[in-house]
């Protein structure tokens, strides 16, 4: 096994000599629209070629439109759900709407576990200017 993991996007591995180290943690920033969510879709996609599972946490967008997104790309979000290799984590609905119900896993309020003091939240994007 490789001590770097392939990000499946043709020009990145050869930047990063040959991936991303294995077991490493990846800031991956940009103001919105350039490209960060296709990134992590693309990058769990290559990870589905080599039969290797993931996760995608979503919190701006919604869990159906996710799919949509990664069926324009041809990434076949469902196909790879039923075999076990992709998973949504929906911390976009809060549970809320008939289609959050679907969800396999849905982070819904937080507050209303035992012991919870503190829940920091910041949004993946800025929000406009001050």
């Amino acid at each position: 096994m490789s001590d770097r993991v392939d990000v499946g996007i043709p020009g990145v591995n050869e930047i990063l000599q040959g991936g991303i180290p294995r077991r490493n943690i990846v800031l991956l920033s940009g103001g919105p629209d350039t490209g960060k969510s296709i990134f992590g879709q693309q990058f769990l996609y290559a990870g589905f070629r080599l039969k290797e599972p993931g996760i995608l946490v979503t919190l701006e967008e919604h869990p159906v439109q996710v799919r949509i997104n990664m069926d324009h790309f041809g990434w076949e979000p469902r196909e790879h759900e039923q075999r076990g290799l992709f998973a949504i984590v929906d911390a976009f609905t809060a549970g809320v709407g008939e289609s959050a119900r679907r969800e396999r896993y849905v982070v819904k309020d937080p507050r209303t576990s035992p012991g919870v003091r503190r829940i920091p939240c910041f949004p993946s994007s800025p929000r406009g200017s001050a």
